[in-house]
């Protein structure tokens, strides 16, 4: 069980003033969404904790430079203890010239999960507000 943060990355509370806990759907949300949003090097904790997106950033979106990105992102996501035994599967999809969608799919003892991280080449995460 872990503690249910909000968009921002702030602590949410619940209506009594209690830290809301999450489930596992939105633990794992919250889990990707840490790793993705976070540069190698970025969390003084855990140095090589998160992914290598920025160097992405300022390439042509290719096929190479796609598949590059999948693995970036799969193996961002490879150290989650919530994914240990869980299918995971990567697939970059072009959207126009510059910009592509990462579908993150995740199978697991629970139900199908999709996620979806757009992404620029030319500013990187495009974050979803």
């Amino acid at each position: 069980m872990d503690i249910l943060l909000t968009k921002y990355g702030d602590l949410s509370l619940g209506f009594t003033g209690d830290l809301d806990v999450v489930k596992y759907s939105q633990e794992l949300a919250q889990e990707i969404t840490f790793r993705i949003q976070t540069t190698i090097g970025e969390f003084d904790l855990l140095p090589a904790f998160g992914n290598r997106l920025d160097e992405l950033i300022g390439e042509l979106l290719t096929p190479d430079t796609l598949t590059l990105g999948e693995n970036i992102i799969y193996s961002a996501l490879a150290g989650s203890p919530l994914l240990s035994g869980a299918s995971v599967e990567v697939r970059g999809v072009p959207v126009n010239a510059t910009q592509a969608i990462f579908v993150i799919s995740v199978e697991s003892d629970y139900e199908p999960q999709l996620y979806t991280i757009p992404f620029d080449f030319l500013r990187g995460i495009v974050n979803k507000d």
